[in-house]
């Protein structure tokens, strides 16, 4: 196993002050801890919390925890609060990478008609890869990204049963 890396920088006093005062939507609570993310990785992270509806069960609400790396820098309060709107439009757009989704109507013949059938064309895999978007906008697909409507209706809800919000770095809070 390699040496970890290093990185030193004072506590930003000015982050945690803009992150006490953010207001965003109902359900989203936002605070600084420090966590072990995984991997090794260990620091500063500012986690978004969200109470919603799941994307891919509409009916059920799910909390989940984004953490957003906290930089080892010591920013001043304008760059502060330009990083942490930054971190909000990005789980904003994976939020809307989850929830578009497209009917296929040349799907394969099946035991469905097409209207059953649907694309999330930019829903990402969650896992240690898929942190950040891929800096060319670019989207990984999987086969698992059309799913059959009324499968995923029937796919148990429980907080032990797998689901790409339930893996890393998504992880359902407490």
């Amino acid at each position: 196993m390699s040496e970890p890396m290093r990185q030193e920088a004072p506590y930003p006093t000015v982050l945690a002050a803009l992150v006490q005062a953010t207001r965003y939507k109902a359900g989203w609570k936002f605070y600084l801890a420090d966590l072990d993310r995984g991997q090794g990785s260990k620091g500063l992270t500012l986690v978004i919390n969200i109470t919603g509806p799941n994307s891919y069960h509409p009916g059920d609400l799910i909390s989940v925890n984004h953490y957003m790396l906290v930089p080892p820098a010591a920013y001043d309060d304008r760059s502060w609060r330009r990083w942490l709107f930054d971190q909000i439009v990005m789980v904003e757009r994976h939020e809307a990478m989850e929830w578009f989704q497209l009917a296929i109507p040349d799907a394969p013949a099946s035991a469905w008609d097409w209207r059953d059938r649907i694309e999330r064309p930019y829903a990402r895999a969650t896992g240690p890869a898929t942190t950040l978007p891929d800096p060319g906008g670019r989207h990984r697909r999987r086969p698992a990204d059309i799913i059959p409507r009324r499968n995923l209706m029937r796919q148990p809800s429980s907080s032990s049963a797998w689901s790409p919000r339930s893996s890393w770095p998504c992880r359902r809070s407490a």
